[in-house]
């Protein structure tokens, strides 16, 4: 998978230079029909990328921001992606992920 630079995001995690972007598919405010995850990706754009799938629709209450996608990164690093390595699609489940940063951004 590749990610276009166009609409994308840069972040530097632990020494790996990345991009990331958001990718919406479905009907906007259907809630039944609506899917949305994050796509992280060396900055080189080589190799594979993780996707993330959100389970439910984020909007202004709940944006994704940096260091969510932050928090993504390293748990992927963590559970062996190797950015610039071609290994396809990495996926990750998030929801204990999720919890902990609902919480963590409620406490601040």
């Amino acid at each position: 998978m590749t990610i276009a630079r166009r609409g994308s995001h840069r972040l530097s995690i632990d020494g790996h230079e990345l991009r990331w972007w958001v990718r919406r598919a479905g009907v906007r405010g259907c809630p039944d029909c609506d899917s949305l995850s994050i796509v992280i990706a060396a900055a080189s754009r080589k190799g594979g990328a993780v996707q993330v799938y959100l389970p439910e629709p984020y909007g202004p209450d709940r944006p994704i921001t940096p260091a969510l996608v932050a928090r993504i990164a390293r748990l992927a690093l963590d559970s062996g992606w190797e950015p610039g390595v071609e290994s396809g699609p990495f996926t990750i489940s998030t929801g204990d992920l999720l919890a902990d940063f609902a919480r963590s951004s409620a406490s601040r």
